[in-house]
């Protein structure tokens, strides 16, 4: 008995033994106590009509940022709220601190991980652009140009030790804000457009759709010629239709002069003359964007203008004009004179093939000559001093260059004319030239 409990007891020992190095060998491998990973936020936009299968990427991380990219009016943006993580995320909330924009919605109870597109949440980020995007009414415009924002989203998840903790995404978003804009000026300074109340032009009433609208009527200040400036404020190209009657009572037939897109910060330059033209009918559109202007139905802003009733310029310009012309006896038909600006005239004498040219540039508010250009049609000598005349000389290059191919006369600029006539100018279009009529 004595040696069976001797043996066992050593038997045991040795289980004892053999088991603390099992143990020990296998401690490294052993299986450890873990908590679930904690959730955490992805966020990807949807494409056209807002569609589920057409997300884009899941951005993830603390930081994330998407380019919405223009807008030309309140615009709704939708995107996809994932979450990426193992646990759910509750408490959610959406919030944006800039006013023009909106989120929704701005609480959720419980995000579940997954990426199941069906069961997937939507966010809609409003951006409220000069019209009203739900319901009636207006809404300010944003600043034109570059807009941004953020979108912060927010939750409570467990992380890893099993405490609860807060994880937080935040979506940097930009977008561009178009906006159609205009200044409109004459000779003598700006025009307000604003400074009258809108009246039905009947006058053209060949012009089905404009007999439907009010607009302002506004004057030019000038009994004769006169350079009307119209340029592009907005960050939209500025499409610009002008027609004209060839008389000053209703019923005169209505003739479409020009149609020009002038590009953001460029200027269009149109000459009235006073041919019994009294009236000018301007639409000018920036491809629907809003404005700040008061736009018709159709997207665009109208005004009329009529010849005024005094002298074009101060009348030391005027006097300048006068003065000028009467010093070139030959203002006759082969000889031509226009605006180049509201303050540049150009003066060309012969230009009758094989006849000797002379053409110049004059500043009626300075009173010097610019530039000029001594020689034939086929070739000659610029007089060009400063950077202000080199721009001059190539406008003088482009005019005796379209001269030399063209038997009639009828183009010419560089900010504007594109029909001369002898003694007057009409139409401007900065694009440069074009034969028109």
């Amino acid at each position: 008995m004595k040696k069976t409990i001797i043996c066992l007891t050593a038997l045991s020992l040795l289980l004892l033994a053999a088991g603390c190095s099992e143990r020990n060998v296998a401690e490294p491998f052993s299986p450890q106590v873990v908590h679930p990973q904690s959730g955490a936020f992805g966020l990807s936009k949807l494409g056209a009509l807002a569609k589920r299968n057409n997300a884009s990427e899941i951005k993830e991380g603390p930081g994330v940022a998407f380019d919405l990219g223009e807008i030309k009016a309140s615009t709704g943006f939708f995107f996809l709220l994932y979450n990426i993580g193992a646990t759910p995320i509750t408490g959610v909330t959406l919030s944006i601190e800039d006013e023009p924009f909106t989120v929704y919605p701005q609480k959720m109870d419980s995000l579940i991980p997954g990426s199941d597109i069906g069961m997937l949440p939507i966010v809609k980020i409003s951006a409220f652009h000069g019209t009203p995007y739900d319901g009636v009414g207006i809404r300010p415009m944003l600043p034109m140009g570059k807009n941004d924002f953020t979108l912060v989203i927010s939750g409570t998840t467990t992380t890893s030790d099993g405490s609860d903790t807060t994880v937080t995404l935040y979506a940097a978003m930009s977008l561009e804000a178009l906006v159609m804009d205009f200044d409109v000026e004459g000779m003598n300074g700006a025009i307000d457009l604003e400074s009258t109340n809108p009246v039905p032009m009947q006058i053209f009433e060949e012009l089905p759709d404009v007999m439907d609208y009010r607009m302002p009527l506004v004057g030019t200040r000038c009994t004769g010629d006169s350079v009307i400036a119209i340029t592009n404020t907005g960050n939209v190209p500025l499409s610009c239709r002008i027609y004209r009657t060839t008389c000053s009572s209703q019923g005169c037939p209505v003739v479409a002069d020009s149609m020009v897109t002038v590009e953001p910060e460029n200027a269009l330059q149109y000459t009235i003359t006073d041919d019994n033209d009294d009236y000018y009918l301007f639409i000018l559109s920036g491809d629907n964007a809003v404005s700040n202007r008061t736009l018709q139905d159709d997207g665009s802003y109208y005004f009329s203008l009529e010849l005024g009733t005094s002298e074009c310029g101060s009348a030391e310009i005027n006097d300048r004009r006068v003065a000028y012309l009467a010093e070139r006896e030959n203002v006759d038909c082969s000889s031509l004179w226009g605006f180049i600006d509201t303050r540049v005239m150009f003066y060309a004498q012969s230009f009758n093939q094989g006849d000797s040219v002379y053409m110049e540039m004059y500043d009626l508010v300075t009173g010097t000559v610019l530039v000029t250009y001594t020689g034939d049609i086929d070739g000659g000598e610029y007089d060009c001093r400063t950077e202000e005349q080199i721009q001059y000389c190539e406008d003088l290059k482009n005019i005796v260059s379209i001269l030399s191919t063209s038997s009639d006369l009828k183009i010419l600029n560089n900010g504007g004319v594109d029909r001369i006539s002898s003694g007057g100018s009409r139409r401007w279009d900065e694009s440069g030239f074009s034969e028109v009529r």
